[in-house]
């Protein structure tokens, strides 16, 4: 009797465990939903981005080492460049929501405030702003399927490009084409 009353509570345990750590997955943020709503807090892109790095990288947990040229082409490359990192790192500094330290000529040593973060997400956003919205229209469906047909037409050829042998010919048009490429590059 004593073994079986431990076993179902060990079994009830066990369900509720499983049951609140499916309940949290299911709640919990994703990078990219993060993102939109730094976007739409912050109001400026390069701030968000910048901000999302630097929680990525867990500098709410301890010193993260950059740059102002490491943020912008490492890990922000196309995105941003080096004056718009400097530009939000010190207006995030100016918002409270970053703390920094500079060693010169070294490095740029960032904290997150996580608890001035938590309060700028806890603000109030209108579920209607693009990014929040679950409204669904036309263009999306288009969207969808006109991405289908592309990845099944790139999975198409890269078979028959697989399935084919290169020829001579193929090989000299690829050669000829990095050649072309390294002497524009040379050319700049």
């Amino acid at each position: 009797m004593v073994a079986d009353t431990a076993c179902r509570k060990t079994r009830h345990l066990v369900i509720i465990t499983t049951y609140r750590k499916t309940l949290h997955r299911t709640n919990t943020m994703k990078g990219n939903e993060l993102f939109i709503e730094l976007v739409l807090r912050l109001k400026h892109f390069s701030d968000a981005a910048v901000l999302w790095i630097l929680i990525k990288e867990r500098a709410d947990i301890k010193e993260f080492k950059t740059s102002v040229v490491r943020m912008a082409y490492d890990q922000l490359p196309g995105t941003i460049d080096k004056w718009a990192a400097h530009r939000s790192l010190k207006h995030l500094q100016e918002l409270g929501l970053i703390r920094i330290r500079i060693h010169r000529k070294t490095a740029t040593l960032v904290t997150v405030d996580r608890q001035a973060v938590f309060d700028l997400l806890d603000t109030e956003l209108e579920e209607r702003l693009p990014g929040l919205s679950k409204h669904e229209f036309p263009f999306l469906e288009a969207w969808d399927t006109e991405r289908a047909l592309r990845q099944q037409k790139r999975k198409a050829e890269a078979e028959a490009a697989a399935s084919r042998p290169a020829s001579q010919a193929d090989i000299d048009d690829v050669l000829l084409s990095n050649l072309e490429q390294s002497s524009d590059y040379d050319d700049h």
